[in-house]
C-alpha cells in the first residue's frame, strides 16, 4: 500500500475515480487520509511501520505524469494531456476561460465539446479508463462540434 501511496501516477489518478462533481472532488483529502489509514493498520498486524505524512493530494492544474510533447493541432496550441493507455483518445486540450474542451481521437478526428467543467477536464486526465470516463460524463452530456 505504500508503494502505491508514493506513486505520484497512482495518486494523481485518483481524481478520476470519483465523480466529477465539485463536493465528490473535495473529498479527495478524505479518500488519501483513509487509505493512509489502511495502510497503518497494516503495519499493526505486520510490524513494519511506514510513514505515510510527506505524501500530498495532488493539485489542480498539476501536469499529469504521461503529458508528452507532440505536433500542436492547428490553433489549439501545445495538447495539455496526451492519453497513453486509451485506445480511442489521444490528446486533449482545455481552455479555462471558455470552457471547452477538445478531445482529438486516435482516428484523427477532433471535436471541441462546449461548456466543460474544469472539474471534468481533471477527471478525464486522472481516469484509468479515459475512454470509459468520456463516455459516461462527457460524450452525451456536453454539445459537441467536430473540427476535422
Amino acid at each position: 500500500m505504500r508503494s502505491l501511496l508514493e506513486d505520484a501516477a497512482f495518486i494523481g489518478a485518483l481524481p478520476g475515480h470519483l465523480r466529477p462533481d465539485a463536493a465528490s472532488q473535495d473529498r479527495l483529502p478524505q479518500v488519501i487520509a483513509k487509505l493512509r489509514a489502511i495502510s497503518a493498520a497494516g503495519t499493526v498486524a505486520t510490524g513494519v511501520v511506514e510513514d505515510t505524512s510527506a505524501i500530498e493530494a495532488p493539485t489542480a492544474n498539476k501536469p499529469s505524469p504521461s503529458v508528452t510533447p507532440r505536433l500542436a493541432a492547428p490553433g489549439l496550441g501545445e495538447p495539455h494531456h496526451r492519453f497513453v493507455r486509451s485506445s480511442n483518445l489521444l490528446t486533449a486540450w482545455y481552455h479555462e476561460a471558455s470552457r471547452t474542451l477538445t478531445i482529438e481521437f486516435r482516428n484523427r478526428r477532433l471535436y471541441a465539446y462546449a461548456a466543460v467543467p474544469p472539474e471534468l477536464y481533471r477527471g478525464l486526465t486522472g481516469a484509468y479508463s479515459a475512454g470509459r470516463y468520456f463516455n459516461l460524463w462527457i460524450k452525451r452530456g456536453y454539445r459537441a462540434k467536430r473540427l476535422r
